[in-house]
């Protein structure tokens, strides 16, 4: 029931932005891509940050995500959900090729998946290393469909994500599991391998690979990158901002500390209509930090720790079966933290 009420309230954003998006038109320029800008010049002692992968270079990461979401929903009785998620990744890194651009080809395996959680106190619990039911892989299902398989990914030196591609063998495995083999057409795979793509397996591969200014940076550098969304009715432009706060030396390498912090700008309609229902959605309140620890030397990502939060809220008006109005408000308060761990390193 609770997935069903999930379910039922992304088709309802998804739904009213549809019956909106004819009626106001974004001020964001989505196609003023901005991949990085360095804001500040410099000082002396500057240098690149540059990834510099070897050919069958191999690296295991550990990442760990932990979520919390407090769900609010007021009317003529109060329903108020808390979830906890705590999920930890180990992924397996292999370099197959550098091109001529100095691109890196890698070879992601993700070789182990826990995950402990709670809703309303009610625990749930998956490892990678166990074999479910059927009814079971349905639930996982994205965690399911991934385990012990391998996709590719385009990375340039800079940490730009080019290209995540090589997945059919995980889409295969999620209709499988959906128990959908034969029943989807050619364009309902493809929407299912972009949706996988971007929801699932960007999200992860963006925390292993950081996007570096093209330009050099010193101690107390600043730059921004831009990207933009579409949340509940707005076209929201996210900026994520970051500073070079240290930068030492171990072991002969060259170790460069990174703050990072995310702010939004956003535009829309706060108004909708859907089946009859009025709805009023607040301004989004988002913030995010973090540290990253890049080693300069060799090329490659440490460790980072990361954290957003969001909150949400949303008037609804309506009418019941006796032509009453009725009313509602429902909030809610996400915060995710991720870690990202090095685990080994091997060439």
């Amino acid at each position: 029931m609770k997935k069903l009420i999930l379910i039922l309230v992304l088709a309802l954003l998804v739904s009213c932005s549809k019956n909106e998006e004819k009626k106001s038109a974004s001020n964001i320029d989505k196609t003023k891509q901005i991949d990085d800008q360095l804001l500040t010049a410099p000082k002396a002692d500057s240098f690149i940050l540059r990834y510099k992968f070897k050919k069958n270079e191999k690296l295991q990461y550990r990442i760990t995500t932990n979520s919390e979401n407090n769900q609010l929903i007021e009317g003529d009785t109060v329903i108020s959900t808390a979830t906890q998620q705590n999920v930890k990744y180990l992924i397996n890194l292999l370099v197959k090729e550098i091109d001529s651009k100095n691109d890196a080809i890698i070879n992601l395996t993700i070789k182990s998946i826990v995950s402990d959680g709670t809703v309303n106190g009610e625990k749930i619990s998956y490892d990678s290393k166990y074999i479910f039911s059927t009814q079971e892989r349905k639930i996982f299902a994205q965690y399911e469909a991934v385990k012990n398989k391998t996709f590719t990914v385009k990375i340039s030196e800079s940490g730009k994500i080019l290209e995540i591609f090589n997945l059919q063998k995980i889409v295969d495995e999620l209709i499988d599991i959906q128990q959908q083999t034969g029943s989807l057409t050619i364009d309902q795979k493809n929407s299912l391998v972009n949706n996988f793509r971007d929801a699932a397996l960007r999200p992860l591969v963006q925390q292993l690979f950081r996007k570096f200014p093209s330009d050099p940076v010193g101690v107390n550098s600043v730059w921004e990158e831009k990207y933009y969304t579409k949340f509940a009715m707005f076209d929201v432009e996210n900026v994520a901002s970051y500073q070079v706060k240290n930068v030492e030396v171990q072991n002969n390498d060259s170790l460069v500390t990174i703050s990072a912090g995310l702010s939004i700008n956003w535009t829309g309609n706060h108004e909708a209509t859907d089946q009859g229902v009025k709805y009023y959605f607040y301004d989004p309140v988002v913030s995010g930090s973090g540290l990253v620890i890049f080693n300069n030397s060799r090329g490659l990502l440490l460790h980072s720790e990361t954290s957003t939060s969001m909150e949400l809220v949303i008037d609804m008006e309506g009418m019941d079966s006796a032509n009453n109005i009725i009313k509602g408000k429902r909030t809610d308060n996400t915060v995710n933290k991720n870690i990202v761990e090095l685990v080994k390193k091997s060439s």
